[in-house]
């Protein structure tokens, strides 16, 4: 016999419902991306576009510090690294504001008596994600802003970080060059301290003097130079090219402004602050889970459905049906104390 399996007009509309909504929440990596992208450039005024880095650090100018920062922001693995967990965090925030698949189950009842088989189908909806799905939409709207903002953070401290290296080699190498002369001058003073004391002319501790002047400006020097070198290891880490051969620098660091810069006022320090934004946002989000876990604190699971059942005789019996989670075990007290403490450990963060 075929099944004559009808649905109520209201449940009709059910998975049209479900359909629209899944279709609200979806995962573009590249949105996220260029959102970081676009906002690297406001702040810095450097593009992030893929390049050959090693061509542009063997190109035949010298690289500038804005150079060096351009370079880091195309090929950095810790750049990589960072819109890979961004890339990770949308999608946790996609997948926490998405419904639960609906649910279809099918059982073949075998009677007892052998007086003939029953056929039992049910198909279900999550009700209680429905009921939080606002607040956990928005919860999923605030991480997304949080995890980019941390994104741009990060990308800007790393090209903070190369902009620093860059300088520091440069001074680093310009020590050593300034210590060579010294050695040098050092050398000529313990030689000629050496013929005067031949000749009689200087007394022996003055000579002694002067050589041990002469090992001091050597060991510097030697100091001085293995900082150079680390610090262009350094350098080339940060641009995320392999052989710092490669990378050409001026011959000496730029000289200082004439005036100094404006000090910003606290309020736009506070405006430009992206780990306090990055604070905030998580808040939100978290605050959004409070009001989340509110409405469904009663229990943890309620499904609404259609269930169709085949009596022995062929009849066909269908109806809504509706599924509770009996809250003996998890009562959701440690999900509500979970995300209250790091409602209180956010605010007092930012109260910092």
């Amino acid at each position: 016999m075929t099944p004559n399996i009808s649905l109520a007009p209201w449940a009709r509309c059910l998975p049209l419902v479900g359909l629209l909504l899944a279709g609200c929440a979806t995962f573009e990596p590249q949105t996220g991306r260029e959102s970081v992208r676009q906002s690297i450039q406001q702040k810095t005024g450097l593009a992030m576009e893929p390049a050959s880095p090693s061509a542009r650090a063997e190109s035949a100018t010298a690289l500038s510090a804005d150079d060096a920062v351009r370079i880091a922001l195309n090929n950095s693995p810790g750049v990589a690294a960072l819109m890979a967990e961004l890339d990770g965090a949308e999608a946790q925030a996609v997948q926490g504001s998405l419904l639960r698949n609906p649910f279809l189950h099918v059982g073949y009842l075998y009677p007892r008596e052998g007086h003939g088989k029953a056929i039992d189908a049910g198909l279900s909806w999550d009700l209680l994600g429905l009921i939080s799905l606002g607040p956990r939409r928005e919860a999923a709207e605030h991480a997304r802003g949080a995890a980019r903002l941390n994104a741009v953070a990060g990308i800007l401290e790393l090209a903070a970080r190369s902009r620093a290296a860059w300088y520091a080699h440069l001074a680093d190498r310009e020590g050593a060059e300034l210590l060579a002369d010294q050695a040098e001058a050092a050398d000529l003073n313990a030689e000629l301290a050496r013929r005067l004391e031949q000749a009689g002319n200087l007394p022996p501790l003055a000579a002694a003097g002067a050589q041990a002047s002469r090992l001091d400006a050597r060991y510097a020097l030697e100091d001085a130079t293995l900082a150079a070198r680390s610090s262009l290891e350094q350098l080339a880490r940060q641009l995320g090219v392999g052989d710092p051969g490669q990378i050409k620098l001026p011959e000496r660091l730029p000289r200082l402004p004439a005036g100094d810069p404006e000090i910003p006022n606290p309020a736009a320090l506070d405006a430009a602050d992206l780990r306090l934004a990055g604070l905030r946002a998580d808040l939100e989000r978290a605050r959004r889970q409070v009001e989340a876990i509110k409405r469904t604190t009663w229990t943890d699971g309620l499904e609404l459905g259609w269930s169709w059942d085949r009596e022995a005789e062929g009849e066909w019996k269908d109806g809504p049906s509706l599924g509770l989670a009996l809250p003996f075990f998890d009562t959701g007290v440690a999900r509500r104390a979970t995300i209250r403490s790091e409602v209180a450990q956010l605010e007092a963060r930012i109260a910092e």
